[in-house]
């Protein structure tokens, strides 16, 4: 369901119902208000969270963690730039929604290596993940791919990575897969997907 930037706090009630699948809310004006009447759709599979222009400050921990608990099937959530969003919000998908495929955390700026560990060690179907521009290090991403979903995980950059000398070892553990040759010159951005690396 998507009515381009026409979804507010104040209406968003009138067009939800138990039966959503798909909510993008993008270029929606809402709020953490807007989430808390998500709790009625419980088949929610993807939602939309992120901001295509600018950080959307509107968007926090408190809002996340309400649809976590109301959403247990969502697969794919996207919260590009939802600035002030925590490893809290992001505790609460891991713990409640365990079937999750794909998550956007790029401009999160309040993510941090407890939000991968806590998505290594709870969602064995994660493929994807983009943590670009957050506060996310070496030691995040060595959990992430430790955990259940590393035999679906492959960590390609999307640019170019500045990570120290011998980053987890160059290879993911407990799979005997190398990793893709990482060169040095920007912050890491991975980008993870379900193909196997050769």
């Amino acid at each position: 369901m998507s009515i381009q930037g026409q979804i507010t706090d104040a209406n968003i009630s009138e067009i939800l119902h138990p039966e959503v699948q798909t909510l993008d809310l993008q270029s929606c004006d809402i709020s953490d208000t807007a989430l808390l009447h998500l709790c009625n759709c419980r088949k929610l599979k993807k939602l939309n969270l992120s901001s295509s222009k600018e950080n959307r400050m509107s968007i926090t921990s408190k809002g996340i963690k309400a649809v976590a608990s109301s959403c247990s099937h969502l697969r794919e959530a996207s919260l590009k730039r939802c600035c002030r969003l925590t490893d809290e919000g992001v505790l609460a998908l891991a713990l409640n929604c365990q079937l999750l495929k794909i998550l956007d955390l790029g401009g999160c700026l309040g993510i941090t290596d407890v939000s991968l560990h806590a998505l290594g060690e709870n969602c064995p179907f994660l493929q994807c993940v983009d943590f670009s521009a957050t506060q996310v290090s070496d030691n995040g991403v060595a959990a992430l791919v430790s955990g259940p979903c590393a035999k679906k995980l492959e960590l390609e950059p999307s640019k170019r990575l500045q990570l120290p000398s011998n980053p987890l070892q160059g290879r993911l553990p407990n799979t005997g897969r190398s990793l893709l040759s990482l060169e040095k010159s920007e912050k890491p951005r991975f980008h993870c997907s379900s193909r196997y690396m050769a």
